[in-house]
C-alpha cells in the first residue's frame, strides 16, 4: 500500500498543540482542540473530540498526555490519551457481533464504528463516526491500520471557563452521515461529557462505543497500591490477547472482594485485557479505580442499557476500565450518552 501524504500540515515535532484548559483551583481538564492545523491526533481509530490530555487535582497529575512513546505521533492510530473515545469495538472487522464480543444481551451485528465501508470500493471514502471521511485502504477494515482522510474533518469549538462544546457532522452520501456534539464541564472536583449522536443519513445505523479512559497517576507504573472497583462480575471472564500480546490478568492482579481487584506486582512491560461477562446484564457502567490508597477517579454514565460488555485494559502506567455501549440511531433520530467523572484526593494522615 502506498501511504499517501495526510491531508494534514506535516507533523511538526510541538512542545504544545493547540488546547483548550477548562476548571479552577480543584480540578483543571485541558482537551486538545480537534480540525485544526497541528492538531494533537489527525488518526484514524479514535474520536478526535475526546483528546483530554492533562488533568490537573491539585498538585497531582492524571491522564498525562505523553505517556505513550515520545515524540508523539498525530497521524498513528493509537495515539489517543485521556479519554480516548471510540465509536466501534476495538476490534478488526466491520461488525461487533452482540453475541460473541457481547454479553449476549443483544441480537445480531453493530457497526464497527463505520458507515458505507462494504459499499466503498478501495480508494473510495466511507466514513469513521467522530472521525470524519475515510479512504478504503482494502476489503478487511481494520481500526489499528493507518487510513487517510478523503476530507480533513471539521469541527466547531466553544468555549467558557468551566464549559466546552464541540461540534462535528459528516457525510457521505444520501443514505450515511452523522452529527456529534460533545459538550465537557467542569464543577468542582467533577469532569463530565455528554455526548449527542444524531443520525443524518437515510439508513438506520447502530454501533458501539467506549471510553479508552486511560487513567494513570504522577507518571507512577501500575503496581501494588492501585484497585479497581467494576460494578460488574469479575469472576467470570475471558482473555483473548493471552499467549500472543498480553500476559494472563492474575500474573499482577488478585480479587480484593467480591467486585474488586487490586494490584499485586507492577505491570513492567507487560499488557492486560480482561473480557468481563455478565449473565444478569445489569452493570451501568460504574467504576472506582483508586491509586496508593490516596487519588480516586469514580466513573458513573448515562445512556443505553444494558451495556454491550464491560472490558479491563492494562500497561505501563495506565489502568483503562470500558464499559462499553450499544447504541441504535435510526435515520432522523439521536442518541445521548454520557459519562461522570469524580475526582477524590484523600490528604495523607499526620503523627502528632
Amino acid at each position: 500500500m502506498v501511504h499517501r501524504p495526510s491531508l494534514y500540515a506535516q507533523v511538526v515535532v510541538a512542545t504544545a498543540y493547540p488546547n483548550v484548559t477548562i476548571g479552577g483551583m480543584d480540578l483543571q481538564a485541558t482537551i486538545f482542540r480537534p480540525g485544526v492545523q497541528n492538531a494533537f491526533y489527525t488518526a484514524n481509530r479514535f474520536d478526535h473530540g475526546t483528546m483530554v490530555g492533562d488533568i490537573k487535582l491539585g498538585e497531582h497529575l492524571l491522564f498525562p498526555n505523553d505517556f505513550w512513546s515520545q515524540p508523539h505521533d498525530p497521524t498513528r492510530p493509537d495515539a489517543g490519551v485521556g479519554i480516548a473515545s471510540e465509536f466501534g469495538c476495538g476490534e478488526g472487522g466491520t461488525t461487533c457481533d452482540g453475541s460473541d464480543l457481547g454479553w449476549g444481551a443483544y441480537s445480531g451485528m453493530a457497526s464497527n464504528g463505520i458507515l458505507g465501508f462494504e459499499e466503498a470500493q478501495v480508494g473510495e471514502p466511507f466514513l469513521k463516526i467522530g472521525v470524519g471521511k475515510l479512504v478504503k485502504n482494502n476489503d478487511i477494515y481494520s481500526p489499528f491500520e493507518v487510513q487517510e482522510h478523503s476530507e480533513a474533518p471539521i469541527w466547531t469549538v466553544d468555549h467558557t471557563q468551566n464549559r466546552l462544546t464541540m461540534t462535528h457532522m459528516a457525510k457521505l452520501n444520501s443514505k450515511w452521515g452523522y452529527r456529534l456534539q460533545r459538550t465537557f464541564e467542569v464543577e468542582g472536583r467533577v469532569l463530565s461529557y455528554a455526548t449527542e449522536l444524531e443520525n443524518i443519513g437515510s439508513e438506520d445505523f447502530t454501533t458501539t462505543h467506549y471510553s479508552h479512559s486511560f487513567l494513570s497517576s504522577d507518571h507512577q507504573e501500575v503496581g501494588p497500591g492501585w484497585e479497581v472497583s467494576l460494578d460488574t462480575n469479575i469472576e467470570d471472564y475471558s482473555e483473548p490477547g493471552v499467549g500472543i500480546w498480553a500476559v494472563p490478568l492474575t500474573d499482577h492482579w488478585a480479587r480484593s472482594s467480591p467486585n474488586s481487584l487490586q494490584a499485586t506486582s507492577a505491570m513492567g512491560s507487560d499488557k492486560i485485557k480482561a473480557v468481563f461477562k455478565s449473565s444478569s446484564h445489569d452493570a451501568h457502567g460504574t467504576y472506582t479505580a483508586t491509586f496508593n490508597k490516596s487519588l480516586s477517579i469514580k466513573n458513573e454514565m448515562t445512556g443505553p442499557l444494558p451495556l454491550f460488555c464491560f472490558n479491563l485494559y492494562v500497561e505501563g502506567t495506565t489502568l483503562s476500565p470500558e464499559p462499553m455501549q450499544w447504541l441504535s440511531v435510526p435515520a432522523g433520530h439521536k442518541v445521548n450518552f454520557g459519562h461522570k467523572l469524580t475526582f477524590s484526593h484523600a490528604a495523607p494522615s499526620v503523627m502528632v
